[in-house]
């Protein structure tokens, strides 16, 4: 699976959450604020103008991607932020959705986003 993905005029490449922490030699559990902390390690903390982004450009997202959340760990809502937004594709639509980042449960399909152009 492709690494990287292009939409609009921007680059970014997904992290897959469990591979990259081991890596950093950190936890092998991990939070909604463990998430937040590697993201900030790995470059890889996108917020909600980066989530607006592909979101409002998802068409693009090739269909390999397809299956795979895209974590937005700074992108909660102000009541709570114990969640990031997940952008996902489910029946062919991407969705936006708010995930609760205290849940591992979902760990082998989540990728962080990092802008890389």
């Amino acid at each position: 699976m492709e690494r990287t993905f292009s939409v609009g005029e921007r680059t970014y490449e997904l992290l897959l959450l469990k591979e990259e922490i081991v890596f950093l030699g950190k936890e092998a559990f991990f939070n909604g604020n463990s998430i937040r902390e590697r993201g900030v390690e790995l470059k890889a903390d996108m917020g909600k103008e980066d989530g607006e982004f592909v979101y409002e450009h998802s068409e693009k997202i090739t269909a390999d991607l397809r299956g795979l959340y895209l974590l937005f760990p700074n992108w909660s809502p102000p009541e709570d932020p114990s969640h990031g937004m997940i952008i996902d594709c489910e029946e062919g639509v991407w969705l936006q959705r708010w995930s609760w980042l205290g849940s591992n449960y979902w760990v082998a399909f989540v990728r962080l986003v990092r802008r890389i152009r």
